[in-house]
Formats: structure tokens, C-alpha cells, sequence
């Protein structure tokens, strides 16, 4: 753009351009230059500033850096609105899953975890990130966790199994847990992430189907008379 255009000066359009279109480069352009103006200019925003007579080459060499930059600009920006997309997707997922879901670091803090995982345990979020899966978990289910750590570490997933949690009441509850490994850049472990079910209602089908089964059993018994089915 020419500093000195017919019905306005140059640098004054060069401010509302930069306000619409932030990331547009503007190369200045004039045959009256001046240390004071180029500063001006670059300063208001301008990317270069080029003082007549022209040099095509030295013009489309810079054109050509220009547009390799916003090629550059426009790509980044793709790839943040991907990943604020997908970020959003699985925030979603994550905070809509029935399922409980937490994670937590290597030493077992945790690090954030679904309102699922908080209506079971009782717990704010607040709360929670003061305490570590240990303060969660009976001790008689110690060697259990450690030995799903461990496979976790070794395969990057464990095999799903049961144990038990503990509430903020201090009450105990049935749960069916499954975990995976997460790894930094460098392939480094980094946190591990579980999906915790409440089976309580699942337990006490089954105690109460095995409890009709006894008195079933009971009842066969104590017939003087055979039974057959």
C-alpha cells in the first residue's frame, strides 16, 4: 500500500485495516521515505516497508514470504478449531458418561475426574484433587490395585475387575473398574485413566438370587418325599 495515496495518507487506512483483519500483511510502499515514517508504520502494524523505485524482485520475494506466513497462520488455525472441537467433543463425553471416570498421576493423585465419579464418592471437585485413589480404596484391596498398576504400566490397559471404594461418609461400595495408561510425547508414562462402574445393585441381585436358591434348597430338603424335576 503507497503512503501516499490520492484522498487519504497511507498510514491512516493502515490502522482500520489491522483492526478488521489482524492477521493481514501490509507492505508499505513510498517514494518519500523516511526513518520516522517506516518506524511509524511498522509499528502501526505494517510488515514491511519499501521505498521506491521498486525492485520486483526484492517485491515478490517478499510477497512470496508473506503468503508462506499466512498459508502457515491459516493452517494453525485449522488445526486449533480441530482440536478445540475435540476437545469439546470429549468433555462432553466425559462429563455425560453414566459410567464414573477419573485420572490421576503416577502416584495416584487425582487429577480430575467426571460428575459421575463425584455423586459416588461424595466428593467436590475441590475435594477431591486433595486426595489420592488410596484414600478411596479399602485396604484389603491393596494388592488388587497394585497388581492392575502394574499391568497397566506393562500393557497399557488392565483387565477389568472388582473392588470397592469408600465414600466421603466413610461408607464402603461394590465397583467394577477398568484402566489405561497415558504417555506424554515421548512415550513416557504420565497418568492413568479408569472407568469406574457402581455395581451395588448388581451384588445385590445376585445376594438375593442366592439367597432364594438356599431357601429353595431348604425347602427340597426337609420333603420327606422325593422330588424330581
Amino acid at each position: 500500500m503507497d503512503l501516499k495515496l490520492p484522498d487519504i495518507n497511507g498510514l491512516e487506512l493502515l490502522t482500520p485495516l489491522k483492526k478488521m483483519h489482524p492477521d493481514m500483511e501490509v507492505m508499505m510502499v513510498t517514494g518519500f521515505g523516511s526513518m520516522e515514517s517506516a518506524m511509524r508504520a511498522l509499528n502501526m502494524g505494517a510488515s514491511s516497508y519499501i521505498i521506491k523505485p521498486l525492485n520486483m524482485d526484492e517485491i515478490l520475494s517478499k510477497i512470496s514470504d508473506k503468503l508462506e506466513k499466512q498459508a502457515l497462520i491459516c493452517a494453525k488455525r485449522r488445526t486449533e478449531k480441530t482440536l478445540r472441537e475435540s476437545e469439546e467433543k470429549f468433555r462432553n463425553l466425559f462429563e455425560s458418561n453414566l459410567d464414573g471416570i477419573s485420572h490421576v498421576d503416577m502416584e495416584g493423585n487425582f487429577c480430575d475426574c467426571n460428575q459421575a465419579f463425584l455423586n459416588m464418592v461424595g466428593y467436590t471437585m475441590e475435594e477431591i484433587k486433595a486426595l489420592t485413589i488410596q484414600q478411596l480404596t479399602p485396604q484389603k484391596w491393596n494388592k488388587e490395585d497394585e497388581l492392575a498398576i502394574n499391568q497397566i504400566i506393562e500393557k497399557g490397559y488392565c483387565d477389568e475387575y472388582e473392588k470397592e471404594h469408600i465414600r466421603k461418609n466413610g461408607t464402603q461400595f461394590p465397583t467394577n473398574l477398568k484402566g489405561w495408561l497415558e504417555r506424554d510425547d515421548k512415550g513416557e508414562p504420565i497418568g492413568m485413566w479408569a472407568i469406574i462402574r457402581d455395581i451395588t445393585e448388581h451384588k445385590r441381585a445376585e445376594e438375593q438370587l442366592q439367597l432364594e436358591r438356599d431357601n429353595l434348597f431348604k425347602i427340597l430338603s426337609s420333603m420327606e418325599d422325593g422330588v424330581y424335576i
